[in-house]
């Protein structure tokens, strides 16, 4: 499996790997992560705060921990606040990873090779700035805000991606809607979440064969 994993590593251009946690190149010092096994049983409270300051953290915590009546009660990081979408591209987008491809894309399967109907990537730049841009949009076109709910009704393509991390940026609650349910399957989750808005999309291709998102979502509106 080594060898494998430095074959897929090396054969790409250097501008367009992609940068996983790779157990297989890490040097484990079992004494230490035995000690570190150890510390986590005897004080979890300073064992997580250590690897939560790993993380950036919109806004630090008061408590690393609080246990109530109940000893099975706990709160964690009272006070604090962190953001999934600055995580997954900010801090990247801040370091050596900015021109990393983060994302590869490919459409459905087409032709005598049975190779993709086309290849997208993008670095981790090119989703911070896409994010960026629809998150303006959605705050400002659409007046979504932190608590507001939405649906999303998208075919698997780098856009969805796109939408998910704009919301949360924002604090939008979403839920996503798989883009072969029907129109009755959409309308009772869009009810269920109570949202204000559905993001989805003219069409997409499935097996061969176009499918209209846009007639099933505006069927599930009305």
């Amino acid at each position: 499996m080594t060898g494998e994993t430095e074959i897929l590593g090396e054969s790409l251009p250097f501008d367009e790997r992609i940068e996983l946690l790779n157990w297989a190149y890490r040097k484990i010092d079992l004494k230490a992560y035995r000690a570190s096994h150890a510390s986590s049983i005897k004080d979890s409270a300073t064992q997580w705060e250590r690897v939560a300051k790993e993380l950036v953290w919109q806004r630090p915590w008061d408590k690393v921990l609080s246990v109530g009546d109940h000893p099975h009660v706990a709160k964690w990081f009272e006070g604090g606040a962190l953001n999934l979408s600055q995580l997954a591209l900010d801090r990247h987008v801040e370091g050596p990873r900015r021109n990393k491809v983060a994302l590869i894309w490919e459409g459905e399967a087409i032709g005598k090779d049975g190779g993709p109907s086309e290849v997208r990537k993008l670095t981790y730049f090119d989703l911070w700035r896409e994010v960026n841009r629809f998150a303006f949009l959605l705050k400002n076109n659409f007046g979504m805000k932190k608590g507001d709910r939405m649906a999303v009704y998208l075919p698997m393509v780098p856009e969805a991606v796109v939408v998910l991390l704009a919301a949360a940026r924002l604090g939008v609650t979403f839920t996503v809607v798989f883009s072969g349910f029907s129109a009755e399957a959409l309308s009772s989750r869009i009810n269920d979440l109570g949202a204000k808005l559905l993001v989805t999309a003219d069409g997409l291709n499935r097996r061969g064969k176009q499918v209209s998102l846009k007639e099933i979502a505006d069927k599930a509106l009305e």
